[in-house]
């Protein structure tokens, strides 16, 4: 399915968040208490700010919205399913996660490219990239 506009993108974007952040509430639920537990309960928090912040741009650019079309650029390479993995195998919890985290890294890399006609949204997505990049740092350590 094409996004064709501002409003496509970061609907997307949401819904990418809040899938990760779905991914890692069902898992904390069924994982003993553990360093990746914590670290997966702070990723829910971090998940809910992202949140905001897509819904905050998208509130402060609407009148941006009407603005030219996006052209080649669809969700399917960004589509992303994470199954619920037994928690009892915390190291294929984590590696979905993180491959979870890179799509939303190279969905927003992405994305800032093909909005770049919006400096404030394509400046945006850029942040939320380094957030991105960030998160993956800190998975690096389990």
């Amino acid at each position: 399915m094409p996004l064709i506009s501002f409003g496509a993108i970061l609907t997307f974007a949401e819904t990418i968040e809040k899938d990760n952040k779905n991914f890692y509430q069902k898992s904390v639920t069924e994982m003993a208490d553990s360093d990746i537990k914590t670290f997966f309960e702070n990723l829910i928090k971090i998940k809910d700010k992202q949140i905001k912040i897509i819904q905050r741009i998208r509130r402060e650019n609407v009148s941006e919205m009407i603005l030219e079309p996006i052209n080649d650029f669809t969700r399917e390479p960004f589509l992303f399913n994470p199954d619920l993995i037994n928690a009892a195998n915390p190291e294929k919890l984590i590696n979905t996660a993180r491959k979870a985290e890179e799509r939303n890294l190279q969905y927003y890399t992405t994305a800032a490219k093909k909005i770049k006609s919006l400096p404030e949204v394509a400046t945006a997505l850029k942040q939320l990239s380094k957030k991105q990049k960030n998160l993956l740092k800190q998975m690096e350590a389990f």
